[in-house]
């Protein structure tokens, strides 16, 4: 499911190429939060979603075994994934007349609500997934919004077609991404490291606080003899300087997007 390219104010194009990533593996955080989760079931029963594609699927069914196909995942993974070749591939007019009824009420519905639910999404992600009443402190709240829009609508249609989710982020065809050799060292397979620290901090319920953190990475170290501490020679904790690193740069990188509707002419 490619996710809407927002601007991105980055120096380099390695920064820009950081943001995707880590946007990447924050939107994963994201969507698999329970609180996410709560607000997706929200959705589908207050503005019915959930009956619209329980309604639709048996059609849906019944058309792909009268096709020959194997499941009605195979209407869209058709290599001319248009409404033109769903409807080719149905063999009885009624079905084909029902089916279409269906799909144009389930995007009307998902376009009349659209305004509705990126309101609802704004508010959800300060208040509940920042736990904050300012909504300065989250300037990604605007193009967050419009992500988890697009990943419910996607979550919708995969449940519908029955057919496998996939989050991709796409990079700016003008953004030229440095070869591997060239890339800082703090990048790479760490940034995804750096999100699960962040999400932790500052957005999981309960919050982590950087010495959980900092004992959690111990405990996946095998709980090293020598573990690294601070320059201090403080002994009574764990070492926090990567885990601020961590985190820092992940909210960085987060308010480097601009949302849609701030990109002018």
């Amino acid at each position: 499911m490619p996710i809407s390219l927002h601007a991105v104010r980055a120096a380099t194009p390695q920064e820009a190429h950081d943001f995707m990533r880590v946007r990447v593996a924050f939107l994963n955080k994201v969507k698999s939060d329970s609180r996410t989760i709560g607000l997706f079931e929200f959705w589908a029963e207050h503005i019915r979603f959930a009956d619209m594609i329980a309604a639709v699927t048996p059609v849906l069914d019944r058309a792909a075994a009268r096709a020959g196909l194997d499941s009605r995942a195979a209407f869209r993974e058709r290599p001319d994934h248009s409404e033109a070749s769903l409807f080719d591939a149905i063999p009885i007019s009624d079905e084909r007349a029902l089916i279409s009824r269906c799909l144009s009420a389930l995007n009307n519905l998902m376009t009349s609500t659209r305004d509705e639910r990126t309101r609802h999404a704004q508010w959800f992600i300060v208040h509940e997934l920042y736990d904050t009443s300012v909504e300065a402190e989250v300037p990604m709240r605007a193009w967050l919004a419009d992500d988890v829009i697009r990943i419910y609508e996607e979550l919708a249609a995969c449940q519908m077609w029955d057919t496998p989710f996939r989050l991709l982020v796409p990079i700016s065809p003008r953004v030229s991404v440095p070869p591997a050799d060239r890339r800082g060292k703090r990048s790479g397979a760490s940034l995804e490291q750096y999100v699960h620290w962040y999400y932790r901090m500052r957005l999981a319920k309960p919050r982590a606080s950087e010495n959980d953190v900092a004992n959690e990475r111990l405990d996946a170290m095998g709980n090293p003899d020598h573990a690294p501490r601070d320059y201090r020679d403080i002994t009574e904790r764990p070492d926090t300087k990567a885990i601020r690193y961590g985190v820092d740069k992940v909210d960085r990188l987060l308010r480097l997007a601009v949302p849609a509707e701030s990109v002018t002419a």
